[in-house]
């Protein structure tokens, strides 16, 4: 099912071959529909309502760009997949529509990046998303003179474990929890985070997973790292590894295990 909306006056939901379009006299009507449905249905008409500024990331499957919304001028970062790319893989949809899925499953949480709206064009996917302008904690480590005070290292496990225990209910796991997927939201006297990149999450209960082997070494947890049977599954309990290591690097300055 695709949603067109038009100038929050006019709007087309189209499922297979029927169209039907309807029209109102009061676009607040279009875009109090638009705001619920905006990150669940596919919308056309990407390039009508957004402008791209610049390429920020890169992944796999897809590039990162920072846009802005062209009514209220409202910045973005944009995640476009490319479709040929997608369907040339021999898991790309899959990864694609399960990384969807499951950021619409993880889109009220604070600490957690949201999914603002889904469009689909002829050659490619936009997942468009809050812009965290912040550093990464990563790049925030390697910048300090000095470590975290034991005050900063609380308020940001605190955070990460909040946010991790919410997914765990969800049956969710994130699989590359690392300091590069935290980014740092720095204000005066106080700061926030978000975690971003759900392109290796998984659902824990839906086995086989799409990667079995994943996750980034040094955060990676064991059982996903040794694991010869693809077939079998592992418990949401692997994310803790990441926090630990996380909270080990958060301590020391240092990764928990070394690469010589």
């Amino acid at each position: 099912m695709y949603f067109n909306f038009t100038f929050l006056q006019r709007f087309q939901i189209k499922e297979g071959e029927n169209i039907l379009s309807y029209i109102t006299e009061q676009p607040q009507q279009c875009l109090k529909l638009k705001e619920n449905i905006r990150n669940i249905i596919f919308q056309s008409k990407f390039q009508d309502e957004y402008d791209i500024i610049q390429q920020i990331g890169q992944g796999n499957y897809a590039k990162v760009y920072l846009a802005t919304n062209k009514q209220n001028f409202q910045k973005f970062a944009v995640k476009c997949f490319d479709k040929q790319k997608l369907k040339q893989s021999e898991n790309g949809i899959n990864s694609f529509m399960n990384e969807l899925k499951i950021m619409q499953n993880v889109n009220d949480h604070p600490n957690i990046v949201k999914l603002h709206e889904v469009f689909e064009g002829d050659y490619t996917y936009y997942l468009v998303m809050e812009l965290i302008e912040g550093p990464s904690l990563q790049e925030d480590l390697y910048n300090r003179e000095n470590l975290y005070t034991n005050h900063q290292i609380i308020q940001i496990m605190k955070m990460l474990i909040l946010a991790i225990q919410y997914c765990s209910k969800k049956n969710i796991m994130h699989r590359d929890l690392k300091p590069d997927n935290i980014l740092l939201i720095k204000r005066s006297k106080t700061f926030s985070l978000k975690i971003v990149d759900f392109g290796l999450a998984a659902y824990s209960n839906q086995i086989p997973y799409i990667f079995p082997k994943c996750g980034t070494p040094g955060f990676v947890a064991p059982e996903i790292a040794n694991l010869n049977d693809k077939k079998k599954g592992y418990g949401v309990i692997c994310d803790v590894f990441s926090l630990g290591a996380i909270f080990f690097i958060l301590l020391t300055g240092e990764n928990l295990f070394q690469v010589y």
